[in-house]
């Protein structure tokens, strides 16, 4: 079977998910779980409820995972702010119809991300990343299955939207206070940058990056501050995140 006769297999053509598929559905959740410690859940945008959620602490804002579950989509309006909500309901408004821009087959080849904040209990928010995307569609190409997945935002406000078109992004930001799309400049790293930031990623040093790379530590330092630039980030942990999230690397 190719790669695009498997994507056409996550088209569902009955009025519900067969349980042995959702079953075994949970079963690559699972161990996506145990395997990468990320925080994430699964949505099932037709009955409008979560079907997973991953124990990561940084997503369930001092609910348990169970609790979450019961929620489902109520469990944003607990720790999202109203600002905040608004921006969410935007996003998806503007999402979707760029989604349904496209033919079907296509759809399965996207993926979108959102930063917004998440409210803890000691009352502080903390900024992250939201990103989507599709596992199933209905037959009418609709979507049906969603994974999201929440990582802590490299930004210092709510608002940045990427979206992925085949491993392609496109990136958009709202309008300040308008919350309008605009099409923004793709990030783009030269080798050399990219190099540096693998070896930072590596957890090495400005001297050992110099060292392998046959550089001196000052030319190091200079791709640095161009990385940093370009991905409008303050140090190399936040640029180690953005390109984690943003398939930059």
């Amino acid at each position: 079977m190719t790669f695009e006769e498997l994507r056409k297999e996550f088209i569902i053509k009955d009025s519900d998910i067969k349980p042995e598929l959702l079953d075994d559905y949970m079963k690559v959740f699972d161990s996506f779980s145990r395997t990468t410690q990320l925080s994430f859940y699964v949505i099932d945008a037709h009955k409008k409820r979560f079907i997973y959620v991953s124990d990561n602490p940084l997503f369930l804002s001092g609910y348990t995972r169970q609790e979450v579950l019961d929620m489902g989509y109520d469990f944003g309006k607990k720790v999202v702010s109203e600002e905040d909500q608004k921006r969410v309901s935007l996003f998806n408004w503007q999402v979707f119809n760029i989604f349904h821009s496209y033919p079907v087959e296509t759809r399965l080849k996207m993926s979108f991300s959102f930063d917004y904040s998440l409210i803890q209990p000691d009352k502080r928010s903390i900024l992250i990343n939201h990103k989507m995307t599709p596992i199933c569609l209905s037959d009418s190409g609709q979507l049906w299955l969603a994974l999201c997945v929440v990582t802590l935002s490299t930004k210092t406000a709510p608002g940045a939207i990427t979206i992925m078109l085949d491993g392609e992004p496109l990136d958009f930001n709202f309008y300040s206070g308008t919350y309008k799309m605009i099409k923004k400049e793709v990030v783009s790293l030269s080798r050399r940058e990219k190099e540096v930031l693998q070896l930072s990623a590596q957890g090495n040093s400005n001297e050992q990056i110099a060292a392998k790379l046959f550089i001196d530590i000052n030319t190091v330092k200079f791709h640095k501050r161009n990385i940093f630039s370009k991905l409008d980030v303050k140090n190399i942990t936040e640029a180690i995140t953005f390109a984690q999230n943003n398939g930059t690397l």
